[in-house]
């Protein structure tokens, strides 16, 4: 029997079965690796460019035809010569990607397509930035609320350059009759990087009907027109009355919605997160919560990998996957982007079963940058409330109003926050593992700290109740955000209901 298997297989040596290559058509298939994995640029001025070499490879047993790459995302990335050609096994060929920038942070996609039938695309992500000046404004609006008759009201917007490079500003232009800017400084104006300038506004409004202005600031900046919003509107009536009610919870079960922005700044933040899924799991739990998570990255709105829940096998790891991708071209509007996924939850979207009735719908926004949707913040916000009534919004973003050394402030995302009664956590602290608790709270039983009111308080004149009790303890009046804000050991118990009693803060002429 034995010299009976070797003849045997004497004679498949020779006919070349069982040998790669020799034989076996299902083993002589071609096989794709690119290299590097991903192109990261170095940042450049405007009008500049970079080129960076893409190597190609066929590491198969059969010849590979390349048949084409594409790219996807921002215009600032461009190929000389598009790869058409036949590998032989073993051989190589490289091509050029060139970087052009656009923005101040551009992301995109190369995609190597092949007749390679186990990778027949092979993405490789591509990043670059622009050494430019950038401005935003903050707040945007700045909301005056009401306003007595006969009297004017002032207020504060801070200029903020969040770019690499200085800027000019070359002028300042108030529209709109009941809205004045006065400033103090010269124009042209050069502001430097990481520096911010106050200018003061003035509304003054002539009838009870809501007023809303716009000053124009032209600069240098890579977006040379950059627009900052007032409204505000009349009133009879000097003193105003603001009622609010605290979150209702617990709830059984909760939805949590977590959009991750994909700029290349935000790899060590992508690791923080899914370095705390565990825990943020462990505290659901801990809370008895039916939980569902899904992660939301790209302008289509649908999730990422899957809809994590309780009795998914090796969430963490899927998790994992899911915080670093895909992205699109509005990587840095995820108002829009978490809007989008909350419209796609109906039958046969792709996001369907997410929201649930009777559960808690909780949105995590993490940027290191401004929100930059095309529409402001309030806007996203009443369509995501459309499809999540009781949906809260958290924020781990930039500090207000200032940043830090590796984030801008989280203007847009802070508003939204404090609108919905979620939580504004800075992005800057290398610790999150406070974070989830929070998150978990929030998501277990709705409560906020923070009250904004509707309009700008003389603070002397402040008065505040909780469930029909005047409190004169436990909170303060927090200027930059227009709220009342709560100690950690005072917050209104669930349900309950909270008002506030102040005169309006103006100069009048009687």
């Amino acid at each position: 029997m034995r010299c009976l298997s070797l003849l045997l297989l004497s004679a498949c040596i020779e006919n070349g079965i069982g040998i790669p290559g020799k034989g076996n058509p299902e083993d002589d298939k071609p096989a794709i690796e690119v290299f590097p994995p991903v192109l990261d640029f170095d940042a450049l001025q405007l009008g500049d460019s970079a080129t960076q070499t893409l190597t190609v490879r066929n590491i198969g047993l059969a010849p590979l035809t390349i048949v084409g790459a594409q790219l996807s995302g921002t215009s600032a990335f461009s190929l000389p010569v598009e790869p058409d050609l036949m590998l032989e096994p073993g051989a190589e060929t490289t091509f050029d990607v060139v970087f052009s920038p656009v923005n101040p942070e551009d992301v995109g996609d190369l995609y190597v397509l092949s007749d390679d039938p186990e990778a027949p695309s092979v993405g490789v992500p591509l990043n670059g930035t622009a050494l430019v000046g950038e401005l935003i404004v903050l707040p945007n609006p700045l909301d005056f609320g009401e306003v007595p008759l006969g009297c004017s009201q002032s207020g504060t917007v801070h200029v903020m350059n969040v770019g690499a490079i200085d800027l000019t500003i070359d002028s300042i232009v108030p529209l709109g009759g009941d809205f004045g800017a006065d400033w103090e400084f010269d124009l042209p104006y050069v502001l430097g990087a990481g520096a911010s300038l106050d200018v003061p506004l003035t509304y003054y409004p002539d009838d009870l009907e809501p007023d809303e202005g716009e000053v124009w600031i032209t600069s240098d900046a890579i977006v040379g027109l950059t627009i900052a919003r007032q409204k505000g509107s009349g009133t009879l009536d000097s003193t105003v009355e603001d009622e609010w009610w605290q979150g209702n919870g617990p709830w059984d079960q909760t939805d949590i919605l977590i959009y991750v922005d994909q700029s290349g700044s935000m790899q060590d933040d992508q690791e923080r997160l899914a370095a705390n899924f565990s825990r943020f799991v462990g505290i659901l739990e801990e809370l008895d919560l039916d939980w569902q998570i899904m992660v939301v990255t790209d302008e289509d709105g649908c999730h990422n990998e899957s809809i994590l829940d309780r009795d998914t096998a090796d969430a963490s790891t899927i998790f994992t996957r899911a915080v670093s991708g895909p992205n699109g071209m509005w990587t840095e509007a995820g108002l829009t982007i978490a809007a989008k996924a909350l419209q796609d939850t109906g039958p046969g979207a792709c996001n369907e079963g997410f929201l649930r009735e009777d559960a808690k719908t909780t949105a995590v926004m993490i940027s290191d940058e401004p929100e930059q949707s095309r529409t402001d913040w309030q806007t996203k916000v009443a369509k995501m409330q459309e499809f999540a009534p009781n949906i809260s919004i958290t924020s781990i973003v930039g500090d207000v109003p200032d940043g830090c050394e590796t984030a801008a402030p989280g203007t847009g995302y802070v508003e939204a926050s404090l609108a919905t009664g979620g939580a504004v956590l800075s992005i800057c602290n290398e610790d999150w593992s406070s974070y989830f608790a929070t998150i978990a709270a929030l998501s277990a039983y709705g409560q906020t700290d923070t009250f904004v009111l509707t309009s700008i308080p003389d603070p002397t004149t402040l008065v505040v109740w909780v469930d029909g009790a005047q409190v004169t303890t436990g909170w303060t009046y927090d200027a930059t955000w227009n709220a009342v804000h709560f100690d950690a050991a005072s917050v209104p118990a669930p349900g309950v209901q909270v008002q506030a009693a102040y005169d309006i803060e103006a100069d009048c002429d009687f």
